[in-house]
Protein backbone atom coordinates (compact mmCIF):
# COMPACT_ATOMS: atom_id res chain seq x y z
CA UNK A 1 0.00 0.00 0.00
CA UNK A 2 1.65 3.34 -1.17
CA UNK A 3 1.33 6.05 0.95
CA UNK A 4 -1.75 7.88 -0.16
CA UNK A 5 -3.86 4.45 0.46
CA UNK A 6 -2.61 4.39 4.17
CA UNK A 7 -3.41 8.20 4.26
CA UNK A 8 -7.20 7.76 2.84
CA UNK A 9 -7.45 4.23 4.91
CA UNK A 10 -6.39 6.20 8.04
CA UNK A 11 -9.24 8.86 7.75
CA UNK A 12 -11.70 7.36 6.49
CA UNK A 13 -11.99 5.32 9.36
CA UNK A 14 -12.36 8.40 11.31
CA UNK A 15 -15.35 8.96 13.00
CA UNK A 16 -16.59 12.12 14.43
CA UNK A 17 -13.34 14.61 15.35
CA UNK A 18 -9.91 13.11 15.98
CA UNK A 19 -6.90 14.54 16.63
CA UNK A 20 -4.31 14.37 13.94
CA UNK A 21 -0.75 15.06 13.78
CA UNK A 22 1.55 16.39 11.26
CA UNK A 23 5.55 16.68 11.62
CA UNK A 24 7.98 18.40 10.05
CA UNK A 25 5.41 20.77 8.17
CA UNK A 26 7.51 23.49 5.91
CA UNK A 27 5.51 26.44 6.15
CA UNK A 28 6.00 29.15 3.23
CA UNK A 29 8.91 31.02 4.58
CA UNK A 30 10.28 27.90 5.41
CA UNK A 31 9.38 27.42 9.19
CA UNK A 32 9.62 23.77 10.26
CA UNK A 33 6.54 23.40 12.40
CA UNK A 34 4.69 20.01 14.42
CA UNK A 35 1.17 20.58 13.92
CA UNK A 36 -2.01 18.99 15.93
CA UNK A 37 -5.36 19.20 14.72
CA UNK A 38 -8.84 18.21 15.01
CA UNK A 39 -10.13 16.66 11.47
CA UNK A 40 -13.75 16.29 10.97
CA UNK A 41 -15.14 19.49 13.36
CA UNK A 42 -17.76 21.36 11.39
CA UNK A 43 -16.74 24.79 10.49
CA UNK A 44 -20.00 25.79 10.13
CA UNK A 45 -20.84 24.89 13.97
CA UNK A 46 -17.83 26.73 15.02
CA UNK A 47 -18.85 29.66 13.03
CA UNK A 48 -22.00 30.13 14.62
CA UNK A 49 -20.75 29.82 17.79
CA UNK A 50 -18.43 32.40 17.23
CA UNK A 51 -21.44 34.55 15.85
CA UNK A 52 -23.53 33.82 18.94
CA UNK A 53 -19.84 35.06 20.89
CA UNK A 54 -19.63 37.91 18.85
CA UNK A 55 -23.34 39.29 19.38
CA UNK A 56 -23.35 38.64 23.01
CA UNK A 57 -20.58 41.15 23.65
CA UNK A 58 -20.79 45.17 23.20
CA UNK A 59 -18.86 48.07 23.11
CA UNK A 60 -20.99 50.46 22.22
CA UNK A 61 -20.40 54.10 23.77
CA UNK A 62 -17.10 52.34 25.09
CA UNK A 63 -14.98 51.86 21.67
CA UNK A 64 -16.07 52.78 18.73
CA UNK A 65 -13.80 51.12 16.75
CA UNK A 66 -13.88 47.78 18.45
CA UNK A 67 -17.52 48.19 17.67
CA UNK A 68 -17.09 48.52 14.27
CA UNK A 69 -15.36 45.70 14.22
CA UNK A 70 -17.10 43.65 16.10
CA UNK A 71 -20.12 44.15 14.00
CA UNK A 72 -17.95 43.96 10.43
CA UNK A 73 -16.83 40.56 11.69
CA UNK A 74 -20.41 39.12 12.29
CA UNK A 75 -21.23 40.09 8.91
CA UNK A 76 -18.25 38.28 7.47
CA UNK A 77 -19.08 35.33 9.45
CA UNK A 78 -22.66 35.12 8.11
CA UNK A 79 -22.24 36.14 4.89
CA UNK A 80 -18.84 35.48 3.36
CA UNK A 81 -18.13 36.43 -0.55
CA UNK A 82 -19.96 34.17 -2.80
CA UNK A 83 -17.71 34.15 -5.33
CA UNK A 84 -14.75 33.22 -2.81
CA UNK A 85 -17.08 30.63 -1.65
CA UNK A 86 -18.27 29.45 -5.03
CA UNK A 87 -14.52 29.55 -6.17
CA UNK A 88 -13.22 26.84 -3.05
CA UNK A 89 -16.22 24.66 -3.81
CA UNK A 90 -15.58 24.55 -7.15
CA UNK A 91 -12.19 23.91 -6.75
CA UNK A 92 -11.73 21.20 -4.65
CA UNK A 93 -12.98 17.54 -4.27
CA UNK A 94 -13.38 15.81 -0.81
CA UNK A 95 -12.24 13.38 -0.19
CA UNK A 96 -13.15 11.91 3.58
CA UNK A 97 -13.36 14.15 6.55
CA UNK A 98 -10.13 16.59 6.18
CA UNK A 99 -9.12 15.73 2.99
CA UNK A 100 -9.30 17.19 -0.11
CA UNK A 101 -7.93 17.54 -3.63
CA UNK A 102 -7.34 20.41 -5.58
CA UNK A 103 -9.60 19.48 -8.76
CA UNK A 104 -6.96 21.06 -10.99
CA UNK A 105 -3.30 20.43 -9.29
CA UNK A 106 -4.56 16.97 -7.84
CA UNK A 107 -2.73 18.29 -4.75
CA UNK A 108 -3.88 16.76 -1.45
CA UNK A 109 -4.93 18.73 1.56
CA UNK A 110 -5.27 17.97 5.26
CA UNK A 111 -7.79 20.55 6.93
CA UNK A 112 -8.55 21.00 10.79
CA UNK A 113 -8.47 23.21 13.42
CA UNK A 114 -5.30 23.80 14.88
CA UNK A 115 -4.95 22.39 18.28
CA UNK A 116 -1.50 23.10 18.76
CA UNK A 117 1.60 24.33 16.79
CA UNK A 118 5.33 24.32 17.60
CA UNK A 119 8.08 25.35 15.39
CA UNK A 120 10.95 23.05 15.49
CA UNK A 121 13.34 24.92 13.33
CA UNK A 122 12.59 28.39 12.82
CA UNK A 123 13.79 31.00 9.74
CA UNK A 124 15.48 34.35 10.03
CA UNK A 125 12.76 36.20 8.04
CA UNK A 126 13.27 40.09 8.08
CA UNK A 127 11.06 42.03 10.44
CA UNK A 128 8.06 43.80 8.53
CA UNK A 129 6.93 46.97 9.26
CA UNK A 130 3.11 47.64 10.40
CA UNK A 131 1.12 48.70 8.08
CA UNK A 132 -2.21 47.27 8.93
CA UNK A 133 -4.99 50.36 9.76
CA UNK A 134 -6.69 50.35 12.98
CA UNK A 135 -9.76 49.01 12.11
CA UNK A 136 -8.01 45.63 10.98
CA UNK A 137 -6.10 45.62 14.12
CA UNK A 138 -8.81 45.56 16.49
CA UNK A 139 -10.65 42.82 14.48
CA UNK A 140 -7.49 41.25 14.49
CA UNK A 141 -7.76 41.45 18.30
CA UNK A 142 -11.15 40.19 17.91
CA UNK A 143 -10.39 37.22 16.08
CA UNK A 144 -7.87 35.83 18.26
CA UNK A 145 -10.88 34.37 20.46
CA UNK A 146 -12.55 33.07 17.79
CA UNK A 147 -12.17 29.17 17.29
CA UNK A 148 -12.97 29.63 13.49
CA UNK A 149 -9.83 31.31 12.52
CA UNK A 150 -7.50 28.60 14.17
CA UNK A 151 -8.67 26.66 10.95
CA UNK A 152 -5.94 25.95 8.67
CA UNK A 153 -5.08 24.08 5.35
CA UNK A 154 -1.70 22.37 5.25
CA UNK A 155 -0.46 20.70 1.73
CA UNK A 156 0.32 17.29 1.97
CA UNK A 157 3.82 17.06 0.37
CA UNK A 158 4.82 19.74 3.06
CA UNK A 159 4.61 17.08 5.76
CA UNK A 160 7.26 14.91 6.54
CA UNK A 161 4.84 12.36 8.42
CA UNK A 162 1.91 12.23 10.38
CA UNK A 163 -0.57 10.17 12.82
CA UNK A 164 -4.04 9.43 12.46
CA UNK A 165 -5.52 7.06 14.86
CA UNK A 166 -2.32 5.59 15.94
CA UNK A 167 -0.90 5.22 12.79
CA UNK A 168 2.26 6.64 11.78
CA UNK A 169 2.25 7.40 7.94
CA UNK A 170 6.10 8.13 6.46
CA UNK A 171 5.40 11.23 3.80
CA UNK A 172 8.74 12.66 2.55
Amino acid sequence: MNTTEKMFTAFESLTGIAFVSLKGYKDSIGNVQDVTINVGASLQATKEKDIAYLESLSFEGKDALLEQARLELIASLKEPGKARSDGQKEAYTHICPGVKVHTGTGEIFIFGMVVKRVVTQATEAPEKLDTRKPLTKAKDALRASLKSYKYRVYKLDQISSMKVMGTTIEIG
